[in-house]
């Protein structure tokens, strides 16, 4: 006899049958073992997928000093914002939140008071009402900014 125990979330399937060649003439899977075979290939996939995203979204390491040609977006949220510098893609993330962040008529970057310089450490985000610490900055590819920022319009 064979008991075979499988563990989904926080059920418990219990299988028990006989191994005998002439009970089960076929050897065909059961539903059971092809619903976890299915699971275990999606796990695997998502997780694969999860990997490459992370991969893409590295945080930056050294400083960057920003050209004029910037575009920022809001309405993701008090905790981060998207930036585009040229052909460079950020996400800038805030220690805490940055609430005056969605209404602000103007934004500068700035680190240690070098005006457009966007740094792992050490960056202020000041709004015509407060400064803002940035947490970490990670890049994106130009895909998901733009993804990104299709979601944040909505």
């Amino acid at each position: 006899m064979t008991l075979v125990i499988v563990t989904i979330g926080r059920s418990v399937i219990v299988s028990a049958r006989i191994a005998c060649a002439r009970s089960n003439p076929d050897r065909s899977p059961t539903p059971i073992t092809m619903n976890i075979k299915r699971l275990c290939t999606a796990a695997l996939l998502a997780g694969a997928a999860f990997a490459a995203n992370a991969a893409d979204n590295t945080p930056i390491t050294d400083c960057v000093d920003l050209s004029s040609n910037q575009e920022i977006v809001r309405g993701g949220g008090a905790q981060s914002m998207l930036l585009r510098d040229g052909d460079a893609h950020y996400v800038v993330g805030f220690r805490g939140d940055c609430a005056s962040l969605a209404t602000a008529s103007s934004i500068e970057i700035s680190t240690d008071g070098a005006a457009n310089r966007l740094c792992p450490k050490g960056t202020k985000v000041k709004t015509n009402r407060s400064t803002c610490s940035v947490g970490k900055v990670q890049t994106i590819d130009a895909d998901e900014f733009a993804n990104l920022k299709k979601r944040a319009s909505r």
